[in-house]
């Protein structure tokens, strides 16, 4: 029972290792994006909206072909 558990704890460490090395891998940008006002048009900027844009999705995506197999 103690080698079950200290393999699932290697396999786990393993494959968190392996996550964190791809999202140091990958590259990302960040949008910000603005809600406007309805009569003027004017942007709001006391309301931003974050969003990440990942420009190499393709190293994310052997994570997905990974976890599959």
């Amino acid at each position: 029972m103690e080698n079950t558990a200290k393999t699932i704890e290697y396999i786990t460490h393993h494959l968190m290792a392996d996550y964190m090395q791809k999202l140091v891998k990958v590259e990302m940008g960040k949008i910000t994006l603005f809600t406007v006002f309805p009569v003027t048009g004017a942007p709001n900027l006391s309301n931003p909206h974050h969003f990440i844009k990942i420009l190499n999705p393709n190293v994310l995506s052997e994570l997905l072909v990974g976890s599959v197999n």
